[in-house]
């Protein structure tokens, strides 16, 4: 992979590309719920290999607008949960 120290956050030169190492890992697991995301892969690595896992923080968005919008769930066995933002 081709990036630029700008693409990557890294300082705000982009007149040359960094050469980066691309590693692939297949990963294989069963329909789990919690490794339905990139934590909880990451979450099952650590537990593997004895990594540590670095959790990032997510900073909260201020909603842009007060207005409530009413969800009516017609088929609570079909849809065991709903979240919206």
């Amino acid at each position: 992979m081709l990036c630029s120290a700008r693409d990557l956050g890294l300082s705000e030169d982009h007149s040359g590309l960094l050469e980066l190492d691309e590693y692939v890992m297949t990963l294989s697991s069963r329909p789990r719920a919690d490794c339905l995301s990139i934590l909880g892969v990451a979450r099952e690595v650590a537990a593997l290999t004895g990594a540590k896992l670095v959790i990032p923080e997510i900073k909260k968005i201020a909603a842009k607008s007060k207005t409530a919008h009413l969800v009516k769930i017609s088929d609570p066995e079909g849809c065991g949960r709903f979240a919206g933002a």
